[in-house]
């Protein structure tokens, strides 16, 4: 688990801009326009 307040874990999974660093292997990074997140059940 990580050492850090469940509300930034949650934001880290949830809005492009902290995925964007979070994703892949350290020095990989994921353009923030390529990030599609839709949290309804069955989303995508």
């Amino acid at each position: 688990m990580w050492d850090a307040p469940r509300e930034l874990v949650f934001a880290c999974m949830t809005t492009p801009e902290h995925l964007a660093h979070l994703w892949g292997p350290a020095g990989v990074s994921t353009p923030i326009e390529n990030i599609t997140l839709d949290l309804r059940p069955g989303g995508i």
